[in-house]
């Protein structure tokens, strides 16, 4: 139920664009998954408060709980900051989680696919370099037909998934 009620908030929000006609981003639903998860932490750490017979080994267990949500909820807030695509005047920039970025010239890109498996969109060039970004985009169509316009690539084949 949680899982489809945020695919159709995704899902309605393709079609958008959020901070300029050149930057793009994944929906908010990621942030508030990551805070979800980070709320949960204290959560799991008053779990032994409850208890009326707490376990022996349960301490060891709520740490380890505890600390894989901390890192699953930093790692979500971080792919969400920095996980976003900015089309400059001929350049597609694409940046990943820790600040890593790739650059394209938008006249080089020769092909864009989609992994329906992993929901990621790979952009190839013809120095063979790969890039891949999330498919929930917000504005992913705007993004295609953008790309499409400068560099003549089509991607007909990812426009009639999101139409589905």
């Amino acid at each position: 139920m949680i899982t489809s009620g945020m695919l159709l908030t995704v899902a309605t929000q393709q079609g958008r664009k959020v901070v300029a006609d050149n930057e793009y981003r994944l929906p908010k639903i990621y942030l508030y998954a990551s805070y979800f998860v980070l709320l949960l932490i204290p959560t799991v750490l008053s779990l032994p408060l409850l208890a009326p017979n707490p376990v022996e080994n349960g301490a060891s267990l709520i740490i380890i709980l505890a600390s894989l949500f901390l890192i699953l909820g930093a790692y979500l807030v971080g792919y969400y900051r920095s996980h976003k695509i900015i089309i400059e005047e001929n350049t597609l920039i694409i940046s990943y989680v820790f600040r890593k970025t790739k650059r394209f010239e938008l006249n080089e890109i020769k092909s864009i696919k989609l992994n329906t498996f992993t929901h990621l969109v790979s952009i190839t060039d013809r120095y063979e370099r790969i890039a891949s970004f999330h498919f929930h985009m917000v504005g992913l169509t705007a993004l295609l037909k953008k790309i499409e316009e400068k560099s003549g690539v089509g991607a007909s084949d990812i426009e009639k998934l999101l139409l589905i």
